[in-house]
């Protein structure tokens, strides 16, 4: 089985569980997404349903404030963390280290509280932009403002759970994140089935931040205790230990909200709620097929390193052939058969099809989801060996996904933005399978160079 191949390419053995419980969660998402959708298509409006994707779409603008630093705090944690360990539930080792760990700690905690109340303000102000442009009689400024509270408290525990996989703690990370997506997403479809509307996006939020102060507050508060009280004799320099890593992430985060994220609050600004439901469920499913691919780049990704490291290029390359034809055939298969399902629902005048885009059109998503996955597949494996020459064509094409979107939706002409947004995605996958094919060479003769320097 290519999933027995993939994971016994693991780095390490240990991190097997945490791969397990990963993907889990993202099947988990997949599967219980279906339900929200048949959940929202029954028990709200047209309208409502615009609205409930709109404001999950604005929600996810934490990217802009995050700014990638997670990621960047996981990397240098764990770098730190090389030189200590647990004994007996106590943190020991180089005092050098143990300290700048504390110090990159406390700064983070810091700013993440000045981040959390910058996001609170300034998403409350966008939001009732976007969200009151609509003529629209449903009642959302008090979920909104719950709403965006919330998520500006949580955005405070990000770093926290960057910190603990840093030290070690990913395979427990990765299980709470498997029971808040669980609990969360249970309670929030049971909230739309009850009639909830707006609020059971409260209800999932409150649900998250309930875990998560269970999870960071009583079960590793000692932990956190333990490296707060450090004595800061060492301390870093966040310029050059954190920002190089974090600035090029932070572009990714951007990139990544506005080649996706900031469609739907577009369409709902400029043509109405009513067209915003339709696409944000259209590409709600569309992102449950996604987080399905997903699995397979989330476990394959270390193993390509792990060939690299290894100097293995030959069974790279039959490796990474093998995951990307077998993963994105996969895919191919699931999307025809949703394209059949719709086909024969339409035949039987099923209700749902009215809250989706037109069959052609939304055809034309699931092809974006195809070349998504080889282009996944083809980044994780091109930044296996720590090179991302993609990263230009991304902001090009991004902006003018950005411009053209606008520009369709202002014109109120939505086959427009469905066709500008799918245009710009298939150059990026038509990109990417372009450079793996040219450039892997010098990819590996560049791997070899440094690695005879460096020894």
């Amino acid at each position: 089985m290519i999933l027995e191949r993939i994971l016994s390419l693991v780095i390490k053995k240990e991190l097997s569980g945490a791969f397990l419980y990963a993907g889990s969660a993202r099947i988990w998402q997949g599967g219980i997404g279906i339900i929200f959708i048949y959940a929202i298509s029954s028990y709200y409006s047209a309208d409502m349903q615009g609205f409930y994707y709109t404001i999950l779409s604005l929600l996810t603008m934490q990217a802009f404030f995050e700014l990638g630093l997670s990621v960047a705090l996981m990397n240098f944690v764990s770098h730190e963390w090389a030189s200590l360990k647990f004994v007996e539930g106590r943190i020991i080792g180089d005092d050098v280290h143990l300290s700048r760990l504390s110090d990159a700690v406390r700064k983070t905690i810091k700013w993440f509280l000045f981040v959390s109340l910058l996001y609170i303000l300034m998403l409350t102000v966008i939001g009732y932009i976007f969200l009151s442009s609509s003529k629209s009689a449903i009642d959302w400024e008090i979920p909104w403002l719950c709403s965006v509270g919330i998520t500006g408290v949580l955005i405070i525990t990000i770093p926290l759970m960057s910190i603990m996989e840093g030290c070690g703690k990913v395979e427990e990370v990765s299980k709470f994140r498997l029971i808040e997506a669980v609990s969360s997403s249970i309670l929030a479809v049971i909230a739309i089935f009850l009639g909830f509307g707006l609020w059971a996006i409260v209800v999932q939020l409150v649900a998250r931040l309930f875990v998560q102060i269970i999870f960071l507050g009583y079960k590793n508060k000692d932990f956190f205790k333990q490296i707060y009280e450090v004595e800061l004799n060492y301390r870093i320099d966040w310029i050059r230990d954190i920002f190089p890593l974090q600035s090029k992430l932070a572009i990714h985060a951007v990139i990544g909200y506005f080649s996706l994220g900031a469609i739907n609050p577009i369409v709902f600004y400029f043509i109405g709620a009513n067209e915003a439901g339709i696409l944000g469920m259209s590409l709600q499913i569309t992102g449950v097929l996604s987080s399905l691919g997903a699995v397979w780049v989330q476990v394959c990704a270390p193993g390509f390193a792990n060939l690299i490291a290894r100097k293995k290029y030959s069974e790279l390359e039959r490796f990474y052939k093998n995951v990307l034809l077998k993963s994105t055939s996969i895919i191919a298969l699931i999307s025809f058969s949703i394209i059949m399902g719709m086909v024969v629902f339409k035949s039987m005048d099923v209700n749902i099809l009215d809250r989706l885009l037109p069959l052609g059109y939304f055809s034309l998503l699931l092809v974006t989801v195809i070349s998504l996955q080889a282009t996944q597949i083809q980044s994780a494996y091109m930044r296996a060996f720590k090179i991302d020459e993609a990263l230009p064509l991304n902001i090009v094409t991004t902006l003018f996904t950005l411009i053209t979107v606008t520009y369709f939706a202002y014109a109120k002409n939505m086959p427009g933005v469905i066709f500008s947004f799918v245009f710009f995605r298939i150059i990026i996958s038509i990109w990417m399978a372009w450079l793996v094919l040219k450039r892997k060479d010098a990819w590996v003769h560049k791997t070899v160079e440094n690695m005879l320097v460096s020894s």
